[in-house]
């Protein structure tokens, strides 16, 4: 009998882990890896079906040079795909396909020697690769080589807008050390946000449509081409149209003094030169999100003193949100 129940173990042992397929969609890394030599990107991992994309994205041009020279300015590049399965409490990648060439820091061999590659796609995989997984509430948790790493569930639409907060506070990415997609992913996440959720969720999400704006000024006229007069009046144009939750913050102080009707059909015709058409288009850009963007901007504006980075993570609206 021994000899029986000896066998059926070793037999048990021999049969292979059951596999399983990772959590589907897109998951934001909310743990900060980047050393102070490496200029820092957020990671974006997707999954659908056994297929695992992996791209960094940034609220700035990745390629700042190609950005400023042809146009070419791009939040995000895909640099490696896997298949991907969880198996035996650990995350298993294979058949990878790296994209060598991927803009992601084109500077690394300058300045550190290496490819880019190498700096940011193979680190990264690195803490991936047999990982021990665990899914959480509002994502999964990975630990390698005793390292937890977080990554939250986002859409990409969202990820680009919770990675811009740093830059909304003119704030070092590597000092918020991810704070930002702890705090608001989850709130960005909620299937039932509070009205005063949902108003602050609207901002953050306005805050992307700024950046969009942001680089689409950036490729009409790139800072070291030949941009044509045209060129130039259109990327004027993105630039006022990223700019414009601020600027009528800035200009109509309270809401006595005016808003987005007043700047509309004020000042606002003035920066668009007349054209009402342009005007309009910007402002409805931003949908329903613009007047609560104003309100933020203006109560940001009335704290005086900036913000540290202490309070930003503790509460990315500073209070706008009660």
């Amino acid at each position: 009998m021994k000899t029986l129940f000896a066998a059926l173990v070793l037999t048990l042992a021999a049969l292979p882990l059951r596999a399983e397929l990772p959590p589907q969609g897109s998951f934001l890394l909310a743990t900060y890896l980047w050393n102070e030599a490496v200029l820092p990107r957020s990671v974006l991992l997707t999954f659908e079906g056994g297929e695992m994309r992996l791209e960094f994205i940034h609220p700035l041009p990745l390629d700042h040079e190609a950005c400023d020279r042809d146009g070419i300015c791009a939040p995000s590049v895909q640099a490696a795909t896997a298949r991907a399965r969880v198996e035996g409490g650990k995350l298993v990648l294979e058949d990878f396909e790296i994209d060598e060439a991927a803009a992601i820091e084109p500077s690394t061999l300058q300045h550190l020697g290496m490819p880019q590659d190498r700096v940011y796609t193979n680190f990264v995989i690195s803490y991936l690769q047999m990982a021990g997984f665990a899914p959480t509430d509002t994502g999964f948790r990975l630990i390698s080589a005793g390292t937890p790493v977080e990554f939250f569930r986002v859409t990409p639409q969202d990820a680009m807008a919770i990675i811009a907060v740093p830059v909304l506070y003119d704030e070092s990415i590597a000092a918020m050390a991810g704070c930002e997609v702890r705090v608001v992913a989850p709130l960005l996440a909620r299937p039932d946000p509070t009205p005063a959720e949902a108003r602050f969720i609207r901002v953050l999400r306005g805050v992307r449509t700024m950046v969009e704006y942001d680089f689409e000024a950036r490729r009409a006229a790139p800072a070291l081409g030949e941009p044509t007069a045209e060129d130039r009046a259109l990327a004027a144009r993105h630039s006022a149209t990223s700019r414009l939750p601020g600027l009528i913050a800035a200009i109509f102080r309270t809401p006595e003094e005016g808003g987005v009707e007043a700047f509309r059909t004020g000042i606002g015709l003035d920066m668009f030169r007349g054209d009402a058409q342009a005007l309009d288009a910007a402002i409805a850009a931003y949908g329903d999100a613009l007047p609560d963007m104003v309100a933020f901007f203006r109560h940001t504006a009335s704290r005086g003193a900036r913000p540290s980075v202490d309070e930003i993570c503790a509460d990315p609206s500073l209070g706008f949100l009660p």
